[in-house]
């Protein structure tokens, strides 16, 4: 879900070339992905609300605009996404958590913890939420969890918020086949 209070969203796709990927964004007219997936059946979306003590190593290269961007770009799996933030800053990771998936069902938790870099790695799927959304999905994921598009369609709805930073948009990527479902909860229940 994509909780924000600018209602001008939109969902962008950049073409594979010669050493990047093929990729589609969603996230709003600033330009700026806040969720994504590549040709290669790499994704990603981030979580903010957390606070971590936080200083990225001056040390590190900086990627050229979105990071986030940039390591879709150019990397096929979750291992590969964790080597690009281990040599790359990345100063969201003071307020958010990034989850990234592989087509192969291997997911990691990407952020701060103690000041430092943390990677949390599964080999399967997860959600990524706080606060009173997690009991939701905690209880929603208990009843049913096979990996669905109704169950993920049902899990998100449920995690909608209303008023100033209401929720604009829902996503939902396959990461198998590369299908792109993106749903406008409360108007319509149809991707």
């Amino acid at each position: 879900n994509e909780d924000w209070s600018d209602p001008n969203t939109r969902i962008w796709f950049i073409p594979e070339a010669v050493g990047r990927h093929g990729c589609v964004y969603v996230g709003f007219d600033d330009d700026w992905a806040q969720g994504g997936l590549n040709s290669k059946g790499l994704a990603f979306d981030w979580v903010a609300g957390f606070k971590e003590s936080w200083q990225p190593d001056p040390r590190q290269p900086t990627a050229k605009g979105n990071p986030a961007q940039r390591m879709l770009e150019s990397c096929a799996t979750v291992a590969e996404a964790i080597a690009f933030y281990e040599k790359h800053q990345e100063a969201s990771f003071s307020y958010a958590k990034m989850l990234v998936a592989d087509r192969t069902g291997a997911s990691v938790v990407l952020g701060a913890q103690g000041g430092r870099f943390h990677a949390e790695r599964k080999q399967e799927s997860r959600v990524l939420t706080f606060g009173i959304r997690q009991e939701r999905f905690e209880k929603l994921l208990a009843r049913d969890t096979r990996p669905s598009l109704a169950n993920a369609a049902a899990i998100l709805r449920a995690a909608c918020q209303g008023g100033k930073y209401a929720t604009r948009y829902s996503n939902i990527f396959d990461l198998k086949t590369g299908q792109i479902y993106i749903y406008r909860f409360p108007d319509l229940d149809q991707p």
